[in-house]
């Protein structure tokens, strides 16, 4: 993501979420990420837009590595 200049805002890990409450999930993690140049002038315009604005996914971890990401249908692929 860096190379491609995107921040990371947020990293949720759902399992880490899951073991507080005694629950088992394999490695899963939100990540919640943007570029501040391009999408500032969005809020700037309307403050709301930041809602939809960044991007989310949902990397699934197996033995260590990304097995998969899950992303909403209206986040396309870059």
């Amino acid at each position: 993501m860096k190379e491609r200049g995107l921040n990371v805002f947020a990293r949720i890990d759902h399992a880490a979420g899951a073991a507080k409450i005694g629950k088992t999930l394999r490695p899963t993690e939100l990540l919640t990420f943007g570029n501040p140049q391009g999408g500032t002038p969005f809020m700037e315009c309307a403050q709301t837009v930041a809602i939809d604005q960044v991007a989310r996914q949902t990397p699934s971890f197996r033995s260590g590595r990304i097995a998969r990401v899950a992303k909403p249908p209206y986040v396309r692929s870059v």
